[in-house]
């Protein structure tokens, strides 16, 4: 049996929004600036707006081998527990949400998080991203094993540390 997912799904459209402040934050290059279409006048703005591709899996500047850390390493950290608020964002859509939410995003304590990890299993994993909400750490668990792993929980994690 896989462990549920720690907190409460948010909002989509709040969810949304915090989906954009990650990529903004984190990863810049799923940003384009573009111009709108405007009915009312039939052509393009002048103003260029923020395009956000939010298809997931997302990589930005930290999933680079230098930020890659061991996940029993991580599983012991305080900065995820010592945060009062976390967001969760499994990288694979469930198929009973496809088409009804633009995001997929559970909030909860840096406690929660931490529990959920040190409870994980080898059916648990899964690609996922926890990050704070201030925007200052974020985590992407990847169910690929490293090379030479210890174990089948010795997988591939990027951490952006605060």
């Amino acid at each position: 049996m896989q462990t549920p997912y720690p907190g409460k799904l948010v909002d989509d459209e709040v969810g949304f929004r915090v989906l954009k402040c990650y990529i903004y934050k984190f990863i810049k290059n799923n940003i384009i600036r573009k111009p709108r279409f405007d009915i009312a006048s039939r052509s393009f703005t002048t103003k260029k707006y923020f395009w956000f591709k939010t298809l997931r899996p997302m990589f930005g500047e930290y999933h680079d081998k230098k930020f890659v850390e061991s996940f029993h390493t991580l599983k012991g950290e305080s900065f995820i527990s010592d945060e009062k608020k976390v967001y969760f964002m499994p990288q694979y859509l469930q198929e009973q949400f496809v088409r009804k939410r633009k995001s997929y995003i559970y909030c909860c304590s840096g406690s929660e998080a931490a529990e959920y990890l040190s409870l994980m299993g080898v059916n648990d994993l899964q690609n996922l991203t926890i990050f704070s909400s201030s925007f200052s750490w974020a985590i992407d668990l990847f169910d690929d094993t490293v090379i030479n792993p210890r174990d089948e929980m010795d997988v591939l994690v990027y951490v952006k540390r605060p």
